[in-house]
């Protein structure tokens, strides 16, 4: 056999003993976990539709589900659940607006205070828990809700305001080049068993 030969053999080899070392195994087995155990909630009812995306680089995906309620297209509401510790566990409850910046780690919404002025909101994400949010809110004339720009606790209840450059910096540290990937550009499925049995395995 050549040496030619026998390099190739080697980097099979390699490539084999890569894909199926201990950590790929365990990785692919919380993956079936996460994924088992998202079908089951899906199946128990109340929700619409579902998409999994790569929040963050755990190799475990997280689920957004998705209920529409009403008859416009603004009447929905979006939620994102990961797997932890054996158990589907809410990342963030996202409004009628989602979108996210994939393996980053930051959510996206309009801002939960008045969201026909324009606001956005961005959830920092840290452990696979909010950290912090960025927002901005454009409120022209409402009563009582500041403009500008602000960073506030993973509730969002306790803001501070900070400035545009800040906002940027901050925002631009969490997502890097990443592109924002809003709901629309995303494939959702009907959640029917069906789809949830070909999709959810």
């Amino acid at each position: 056999m050549t040496g030619r030969r026998w390099r190739q053999l080697l980097i099979i080899a390699a490539v084999l003993i890569m894909t199926f070392t201990p950590l790929n195994v365990q990785a692919a087995s919380k993956r079936s976990k996460a994924v088992k155990a998202y079908r089951e909630m899906l199946a128990s009812g109340g929700w619409s539709a579902f998409s999994l995306i790569s929040l963050d680089k755990d190799k475990i995906p997280e689920l957004v589900a998705y209920r529409h309620q009403g008859y416009s297209s603004t009447s929905g509401n979006y939620c994102v659940y990961t797997y932890r510790k054996g158990r589907v566990v809410l990342v963030a409850n996202m409004g009628y607006s989602f979108g996210y910046y994939k393996k980053k780690g930051v959510l996206f919404t309009v801002d939960s205070i008045v969201p026909r002025w324009g606001g956005e909101e961005y959830h920092i994400l840290k452990n696979g828990k909010v950290n912090y949010r960025l927002i901005h809110v454009s409120s022209g004339s409402a009563t009582g809700v500041p403009d500008g720009y602000m960073k506030a606790n993973a509730a969002g209840t306790k803001r501070s305001g900070i400035s545009a450059a800040k906002f940027r910096k901050l925002l631009k540290r969490a997502t890097g080049n990443a592109k924002l990937i809003q709901s629309r550009e995303m494939k959702f499925y009907q959640n029917t068993e069906e789809n949830r049995n070909v999709m959810l395995k």
